[in-house]
């Protein structure tokens, strides 16, 4: 499985593919919405996931977590008629001027890392 920062630094050969990606998230910008830390120590790239269903139990800054989904190129007006997003405004500006145009993993669900955090 490819970490996130590969993914991010290089996504023309990932995209259309159903990817398994393990990672810490970095920042979370709604409920539905989170990076994976790209796990380099200068100039990577964090990669943007976009949940298209409900969460079973809410994510935290710092969890170690699993998703499973298709890497796309984020073009808002494509997110905008293919999922129901419930992002505000602001969240959704910020995204635009963050990744536009750059990858995102698109996923249906998130599961807690069987990693324990002491081993990363």
């Amino acid at each position: 499985a490819p970490e996130p920062g590969e993914i991010a630094e290089n996504p023309e050969q990932y995209y259309g593919q159903t990817l398994a990606v393990t990672g810490e998230i970095e920042a979370i910008y709604g409920d539905n919405t989170f990076t994976l830390d790209e796990d380099e120590l200068f100039g990577g790239e964090d990669l943007l996931v976009v949940v298209t269903s409900p969460l079973d139990v809410p994510i935290e800054d710092g969890e170690t977590v699993a998703v499973t989904g298709q890497l796309r190129s984020f073009i808002t007006s494509e997110f905008e008629t293919d999922y129901d997003l419930t992002w505000d405004l602001g969240v959704q500006e910020q995204l635009e001027a963050e990744y536009s145009e750059r990858p995102v993993l698109v996923v249906d669900r998130v599961y807690p890392s069987a990693i324990p955090n002491a081993l990363k």
